[in-house]
C-alpha cells in the first residue's frame, strides 16, 4: 500500500506516466530522498519570484545562486541541484527547457559584461 502511494507521488513529481519502484530500495532511503525533494520544491517556489517564466515541478537545491533572475526561463520538470550558479546577464538570458537537470556544483555563466550584454 505504501509503495503504491510512493509510486504515485513519484509519477506525479517526475511527469512520468509509467513508473514502477524497485522492491530493492529501502524505505529509509526513499524517505531521506523524499524529504530532500520536497525542500527543493519549496525552494523552487520561492525562487520563482522574479524569474521570467517557470513551468511546473521546479526543484532548486541548497545554496543555488540565480543571478539576473528576470532573464531566466524554466520549463516543466526542471531540477537544479546543490551549489549551482546561473548568471543570466546577457541579451537572451538563459532558457532551460522541459525535463532538464543541472548537476551539483555546475556553473552557467552568460557571456555578457557590464559594457556589452552579448
Amino acid at each position: 500500500m505504501l509503495i503504491l502511494d510512493i509510486e504515485k507521488i513519484i509519477r506525479r513529481a517526475s511527469g512520468k506516466k509509467e513508473f514502477t519502484l524497485s522492491s530493492n530500495i529501502p524505505l529509509s532511503y526513499l524517505l531521506r530522498k523524499g524529504v530532500k525533494f520536497y525542500f527543493g520544491v519549496f525552494r523552487g517556489k520561492i525562487s520563482k519570484i522574479r524569474i521570467k517564466k517557470t513551468g511546473k515541478n521546479f526543484f532548486v537545491g541548497k545554496k543555488v545562486k540565480l543571478l539576473d533572475k528576470s532573464r531566466i526561463m524554466v520549463g516543466d520538470n526542471v531540477r537544479i541541484e546543490d551549489q549551482v550558479i546561473i548568471d543570466a546577464l546577457s541579451t537572451e538570458g538563459v532558457v532551460l527547457g522541459d525535463r532538464v537537470k543541472i548537476g551539483e556544483y555546475s556553473k552557467i555563466i552568460c557571456s555578457g559584461t557590464l559594457a556589452d550584454l552579448g
